[in-house]
Parts: structure tokens; sequence; C-alpha cells
């Protein structure tokens, strides 16, 4: 696809504000045929090319499938399905281990023992240090990518820095600011 179409789609999705059950081809439920499909076969692998906010995905995720999802536009996917603070009561995928992940937070900042909660967006390889970090409260999570040598370095600066001690956030690279400017932004996170 041309990456004039790409900048298209993206415009239209900033257009609703990050809602994007507004586009015109947005669905709440999955598509009829996808339903029917997963009524006369047995779960197996599947691609869900364009995507959207992965409602077809999530849909054949909940019944037993294993799914890729994939979209030119990412923003979609991000609101769609991820996140600390989805229900993930209802996301059987690896044995719920999301529902068991939060729980288990939530037991730790309960606890009173010292935490600090790094809750990185999707993994990707490469160099660290070339792109510039952000950390942000958990509260604004979006699917993204970050590097894992990038995650390292902002887990080993959590652990020796004590304004990250008593908070979660997450990080993601970002193209823009400063490649260095990350390891102040603790001390503007708010203390859970």
């Amino acid at each position: 696809m041309p990456s004039s179409q790409i900048k298209k789609y993206r415009f239209l999705y900033k257009r609703t504000k990050g809602d994007a059950g507004k586009l015109p081809w947005a669905h709440k439920e999955p598509t009829k045929f996808l339903s029917d499909i997963v009524q006369k076969r047995e779960p197996g692998r599947a691609l869900d090319v364009g995507c959207g906010s992965g409602v077809d995905s999530v849909y054949l995720a909940n019944h037993g499938w294993n799914v890729t999802s994939l979209d030119l536009v990412e923003e979609p996917i991000s609101e769609g399905s991820s996140g600390p603070l989805r229900d993930h009561t209802q996301n059987p995928r690896f044995g719920y281990v999301a529902y068991w992940k939060t729980k288990g937070e939530d037991y730790l900042k309960a606890s009173g023992i010292p935490f600090t909660i790094v809750g990185p967006t999707g993994f990707v390889d490469g160099p660290g240090g070339e792109l510039g970090i952000r950390i942000v409260s958990r509260t604004e999570y979006k699917m993204d990518t970050i590097r894992r040598s990038d995650v390292a370095a902002v887990t080993v600066e959590a652990l020796n820095n004590p304004d990250a001690i008593g908070k979660s956030f997450f990080v993601e690279n970002s193209e823009a600011g400063d490649k260095d400017a990350w390891s102040n932004m603790f001390k503007l996170l708010q203390p859970e």
C-alpha cells in the first residue's frame, strides 16, 4: 500500500480522537461469516489482516485460536485489546496470564513492600539508545514498541533511582525527544 494511503488512514483515525469505533468500517461484534467459520472448524492459526481495533482477533483468541493481527495503522490496534486497565478476566490467552499478572501487581502494591513496576509495550530487537524513550503512567498505556535493550536500561535505572519507588509505568520508544532525557521522567510520575 502506498505511504500516502497509510497517511490517509492515520489521518482518519486521528480525527476520531482515539475512538476507532467511529470509523465507517468499524464493528463492535465479530463479523458474521467469521462466527460461522469458528463454529465449523477446530481452532488453529489465524492471520487477521487489516484487523483494525482487533474485534475479530479477540473473538478468535477467545475461541482458542492462535491469532496474528496485522494492520498498517497501529493506533486502532492499541485501543483494542491491551493494557493494564483492561478487564482480563474474559481473556483466556496463555492461561489468563494478563489477569494473573494484573492481580500480582495489585497484591504487590497493597503489600507495603517498596515496588517499581515497569510495563513495556511490544518488544522489538535492535540496538538500544538510538531512539528516545517515553515513560508515562500506566493509565496512558497504548500498544507500541520498545527495543529490549532500552527496557533493560530503564529497568536498571529504575532500580537505582529513588524517584521510581512506589510507581508503575509503561515505556515505549519515541522518535521525538532527547535520547537521554527519559531518566528524569520518574519524578514526574504520580506514586500509586
